[in-house]
């Protein structure tokens, strides 16, 4: 009984979390027409469905049942500043190459990199690949699951773009951060 509260009590604040993030990106712009209040209930009852609905299907995905205080708060921030730091490299990355692909000498040295990481849940490996593949000028050829870790196989633009995934890995340095109180509990 105390786990299926635990379940529901883990939906409904994933639940809530989506739909302030959900609100807070698409609220109306429609204030002045004269059916506003019609169409503000609509667009809440919409939100919270859609929120509902994607707290369940990603029910596991982002927080263990029973890790639900002050962790859960942390982890939140730490992937909203994940997905900050991905929207800003993916930003920058963009105009690089946008920059490199306009130019009349075209600065393009493609390349491919290899590198190992200690990751070895297969969320965590997804999240990084999908991660250096959003990134423009960048993209995961291969991936495969060694004893030790993962091995990543990356398609580059330009040398710099390699020197940089080998230096960071892609995003592993931030992923680990993002999840390093939950693998200090296992």
């Amino acid at each position: 009984m105390a786990k299926k509260l635990r379940e529901a009590d883990v939906l409904l604040r994933s639940a809530l979390f989506f739909f302030t993030f959900w609100t807070t990106l698409t609220f109306p712009s429609y204030l002045y027409l004269e059916h506003f209040l019609i169409n503000l209930a609509q667009y809440f009852i919409a939100g919270a469905v859609l929120s509902v609905f994607v707290a369940w299907v990603t029910r596991g995905m982002f927080l263990v049942i029973e890790e639900l205080s002050f962790f859960y708060l942390k982890y939140m921030f730490r992937i909203f500043l994940y997905w900050m730091n991905l929207f800003l490299n993916i930003i920058l990355a963009g105009i690089d190459v946008a920059r490199r692909v306009m130019r009349k000498d075209l600065l393009i040295s493609p390349g491919i990199i290899e590198f190992y990481t200690p990751l070895k849940d297969d969320w965590l490996i997804a999240f990084n690949s999908n991660s250096i593949t959003l990134t423009p000028g960048t993209i995961t050829v291969d991936v495969k699951k060694t004893k030790d870790g993962t091995r990543f196989l990356i398609h580059c633009i330009c040398r710099e773009a390699v020197q940089d995934i080998q230096a960071s890995m892609g995003f592993v340095k931030e992923i680990e951060r993002i999840y390093r109180d939950r693998s200090q509990d296992d």
